[in-house]
């Protein structure tokens, strides 16, 4: 189920391929999860793509938020 906050942009790959959030919606490719860098900038992923969500800035981001809870790094 996709979270009903919109990040930034949405992983669709292992390779680092994001989109809008439109876009995903419009394709039904879903977000499980939210990464939040210090930048405030966002990520979504699906709960398969996680890992490589936060793979991409390990040390950037300072939150995450999945099945409704905000957690800090």
């Amino acid at each position: 189920m996709s979270l009903s906050l919109r990040p930034d942009r949405i992983l669709i790959s292992l390779e680092g391929d994001a989109v809008p959030p439109e876009r995903a919606v419009e394709h039904g490719i879903p977000w499980d999860v939210i990464f939040i860098r210090n930048d405030g900038w966002s990520l979504g992923a699906s709960n398969g793509l996680a890992m490589a969500a936060e793979a991409l800035w390990p040390e950037e981001w300072v939150a995450v938020i999945k099945d409704g809870a905000v957690c800090q790094y």
